[in-house]
């Protein structure tokens, strides 16, 4: 599916998209990493067409290889999809980054407030946000801190 057009590229892209659905999540991997813009961008749309869904730990390391190329934001885009509990820990590391822009703030702290409260999480992936919540106090506002604390008690194994 290689060529140096990447017209025809995105054009083949697509058809195998319409065949694969979303048994082709290998392939939509492999063009998200692609240096082209078109084709992540492509693969992207078949992502969120087909409904694939990728780990949260897999798309942030995407992300972080990717990072200020149109591979990264896609990454970034599906990461803010991804279950609520889950996408936490990294959409809180990214909104203490600096090197993001205003835009991608707002929607990383809009997504860190939708939670749902009908997850159970282990004792240790509670504990892994609380510790994240604690290095970066400073930087997340109290108010979301604190409301993130709050649902931990109704969804971790131990309470906090």
């Amino acid at each position: 599916m290689e060529s140096i057009d990447e017209r025809i590229c995105k054009a083949a892209l697509t058809a195998y998209g319409n065949l694969a659905a979303e048994s082709g999540e290998t392939v939509y991997w492999r063009f998200l990493n692609d240096g082209s813009p078109v084709l992540a961008r492509q693969a992207y749309r078949l992502v969120q067409k087909y409904k694939i869904s990728y780990s949260a730990d897999r798309l942030y390391n995407g992300f972080a290889q990717n990072r200020g190329r149109v591979p990264g934001e896609c990454f970034l885009k599906l990461l803010l999809c991804a279950p609520s509990w889950q996408r936490l820990p990294y959409l809180l590391t990214l909104y203490c980054d600096a090197g993001l822009s205003q835009q991608w703030h707002d929607m990383i702290l809009s997504r860190i407030c939708a939670r749902s409260p009908y997850v159970k999480l282990s004792g240790q992936q509670a504990q892994e946000i609380c510790d994240i919540l604690e290095q970066n106090a400073p930087l997340i506002p109290p108010e979301v801190s604190s409301g993130i604390r709050f649902d931990l008690g109704y969804v971790a194994e131990r309470v906090f």
